[in-house]
């Protein structure tokens, strides 16, 4: 089972990666377990609203006889164009080593500043930095092979939330048949089976259960239908989105990205669950109802879990 562990402000990614593993050589395995995304963590709990532009450059170079090495933090800017007259400034989002004899790469950019910023289009991106003259790296040729835009970025984890650190001893033990049932049993849980949030009643007369991935996925869709607060002893279940859509506060053309962040908020707190994909935020003209499609995986099983139009708020 993973290990849930709650941010304070002195964690960060390498401190969780030594304390758990022993060794600062995890932190991908965190980062992507936990679908975050730069700056990962952060102490300011606004930073899990915010939403960047993000995309790639393809870079190639003539002198390829030593080692380069890119850092996150370096920018690039993209050249006014008749389409976009203003220049966009994205930042690299990881280290990225260019060993010698290889003449191209990819480097992962976000925009520098939360929004979407508009499409850039294709090919746009052809400015660097001052960070990389400063370092003598240079490149022959600098491009966006694909459009830059607001797709899904995960989350950012801020102060008190928790974070799941991968237990490959869980994986195997879940993995195996014989041995490992009770434990699986245990992990995946058994409830009440409800339809249409009622009691089902079984064929014996007894009160139906559900169990294994049947009750991950009720377990997840009673999550995003609750409202935070609903129930007192424990503040992680549920999601605001029904205040968010019913206080009118939030600009109508931010409000789905902002759905998007709750909702990926909202299964950070479920650990049976990985890699959640918000598929599609629809909401009604009348602006209090959503419907959202999603997609995950289930922890060591091959198994994918499908939520189609899912309603949250109205009279749901």
């Amino acid at each position: 089972m993973p290990v849930r562990h709650r941010l304070t402000d002195a964690d960060t990614l390498s401190s969780l990666s030594v304390l758990y593993f022993g060794t600062e050589d995890r932190v991908n395995d965190i980062i992507d377990y936990n679908n975050i995304v730069y700056p990962y963590i952060s102490t300011e709990n606004a930073d899990k609203y915010m939403v960047y532009a993000h995309g790639y450059v393809y870079v190639k170079r003539d002198n390829a006889k030593s080692d380069v090495t890119i850092k996150k933090h370096w920018t690039l800017t993209t050249k006014p164009s008749i389409i976009s007259t203003v220049s966009k400034t994205y930042v690299v989002i990881t280290d990225t080593l260019i060993p010698a004899g290889v003449t191209e790469a990819y480097l992962p950019i976000r925009s520098i500043i939360p929004g979407l910023q508009g499409n850039t289009l294709e090919g746009s991106v052809s400015v660097l930095g001052k960070d990389f003259t400063r370092n003598f790296v240079t490149f022959s040729t600098v491009t966006n092979p694909a459009p830059i835009a607001g797709g899904r970025e995960g989350k950012i984890l801020t102060t008190g939330d928790y974070i799941f650190i991968p237990s490959e001893e869980a994986d195997l033990t879940l993995a195996s048949t014989d041995a490992g049932y009770e434990q699986a049993r245990y992990f995946y849980g058994e409830d009440f089976l409800l339809t249409d949030d009622d009691l089902t009643i079984s064929s014996t007369g007894d009160i139906a259960t559900v169990g294994f991935a049947d009750n991950v996925y009720q377990a997840v869709i009673q999550r995003l239908k609750a409202e935070r607060g609903d129930n007192p002893s424990d503040y992680t279940w549920g999601t605001n989105i029904p205040s968010m859509i019913g206080d009118g506060e939030i600009p109508i053309e931010v409000l789905p990205k902002r759905i998007e962040v709750e909702l990926y908020d909202t299964l950070s707190y479920e650990d049976r669950i990985h890699s959640p994909d918000v598929v599609s935020v629809n909401i009604d003209p009348q602006g209090n109802t959503v419907y959202v499609d999603i997609d995950m995986s289930i922890v060591t099983l091959e198994e994918i879990l499908q939520i189609r139009g899912l309603k949250i708020g109205g009279d749901s």
